[in-house]
């Protein structure tokens, strides 16, 4: 007599019930993590390009203000201009000093400072 022996498969704990909801809550969680680095990226990226833009203001402004003073130079005589405020609370200025013109821009903390030599 011949016997056949058949291997049975292992049942899972609980008859392998909830192993749906465990995928998918993983899955989430990846997700989510995922979500919450791609933020964290962009939203750096958006400060570097803000502190960029703001020197960028800084460094026109401090232009514009010796601009502004040799233009004053020429016309009037004295070469000083501000300080100015304006209205997004950003500020220029510039002195004359010995030959020399210097323009400052301020803005959101960040200050560039320009000189220029002119002879008259």
């Amino acid at each position: 007599m011949v016997t056949k022996s058949v291997k049975r498969k292992k049942k899972a704990p609980y008859g392998g019930k909830g192993s749906i909801l465990i995928m998918v809550i993983i899955m989430f969680a990846f997700l989510t993590s995922m979500g919450v680095g791609l933020f964290a990226l962009v939203n750096l990226r958006f400060s570097e390009v803000q502190l960029e833009i703001d020197r960028t203001k800084a460094f026109y402004l401090a232009e514009a203000a010796i601009s502004l003073s040799i233009n004053s130079l020429k016309h009037s005589g004295t070469g000083s201009v501000g300080p100015v405020t304006l209205a997004d609370g950003s500020e220029y200025r510039a002195s004359v000093s010995g030959g020399i013109v210097t323009g400052i821009g301020k803005v959101a903390g960040i200050t560039k400072e320009l000189e220029v030599t002119f002879s008259s």
